[in-house]
């Protein structure tokens, strides 16, 4: 049997399903792109914004910071431009900015773990509506067989498996999804912390020699 035949014999209730199942897909080929997309080497990130700073100065290492088009850029200019706050406050800064950069990362995730709730739902609705369906023929024709409940069956049988396997799809997909975004966000909010605090060790070096040459 084709796919669209498979389609059709599930009666209405495969539209839905259709489109779950086509907006699982898009979600998954999304967030693997935007992911790849953002993957980030936070040692030899902060290897070259820490010479910047040494060699060129503030304002050069936060324009390299700003042009970097991934979430540690963000957070690595807020530990530049936060620079004279103290040391604990600074690393809480730097934090929240890891966060609140990454939060464009969870797009689709809420959109997975609705399909993976409402799909076998909507599959249990066709199974429901299948059985009618079967009951409804054996009332019109007053007799019983296999042709007259088949098409019945047929649909039932067809939207439940179609409802699980989205399911079971959507759950797999969002679960990874979600544990790669919380290790990227714990992994961002290190490298923000190890930024802080380089920041504040170059600063109070810096101060250090000013006041030298101030005296001398």
């Amino acid at each position: 049997m084709r796919l669209y035949d498979l389609f059709v014999a599930g009666g209405i209730c495969m539209i839905p399903l259709a489109a779950c199942s086509v907006a699982v897909v898009a979600i998954i080929i999304w967030r693997c792109i935007a992911n790849a997309r953002v993957a980030m080497d936070a040692d030899s990130f902060l290897r070259e914004v820490e010479e910047e700073i040494r060699l060129q100065g503030w304002e050069v290492a936060l324009a390299v910071c700003r042009r970097t088009p991934k979430p540690i850029g963000s957070v690595f200019a807020t530990a530049i431009i936060l620079r004279e706050r103290d040391s604990a406050a600074l690393v809480e800064s730097v934090q929240d900015s890891a966060v609140k950069h990454s939060q464009p990362l969870e797009w689709g995730l809420n959109t997975l773990g609705t399909i993976a709730t409402i799909a076998p739902f909507i599959g249990l609705l066709g199974t429901v509506l299948g059985v009618l369906r079967a009951f409804w023929n054996i009332g019109l024709q007053g007799k019983t067989g296999a042709a007259v409940v088949a098409s019945g069956v047929a649909e039932a049988l067809i939207t439940t498996v179609a409802g699980l396997s989205i399911a079971i799809v959507a759950v797999l997909a969002y679960n990874a999804l979600l544990g790669w975004y919380n290790r990227y966000v714990e992994n961002l909010q290190l490298a923000g912390a190890e930024m802080a605090r380089c920041v504040k060790s170059l600063l109070l070096r810096s101060q250090g020699e000013a006041r030298r040459e101030a005296v001398l």
